[in-house]
């Protein structure tokens, strides 16, 4: 989780995505719901509409976002509006 989460947090979007799915699934962390939609999102949002895995994270989105009450789905989508990459190093 921690490579996957530096380089989404660098704005690499398959990053972003598995980010996401593991923070969805609870893999190498606690599952967040908040924190794997704001992946899901993010991801979304980055990859070109002709990457196959564009379409995985809408479906990955939509199925985080049924599980999620509506209060926490308001601070995952202020989680996305809020998030700005961290330059290379």
């Amino acid at each position: 989780l921690s490579w996957y989460e530096t380089a989404a947090n660098q704005g690499d979007a398959r990053a972003m995505f598995e980010t996401g799915r593991m923070y969805y699934d609870g893999i190498g962390t606690d599952k967040d719901l908040i924190e794997g939609y704001k992946w899901f999102d993010l991801a979304v949002e980055n990859l070109e509409d002709y990457n196959p895995l564009r379409e995985d994270a809408i479906i990955a989105r939509v199925e985080v976002s049924n599980a999620m009450s509506a209060r926490d789905l308001e601070t995952a989508r202020q989680r996305v509006t809020n998030w700005q990459p961290n330059s290379r190093r």
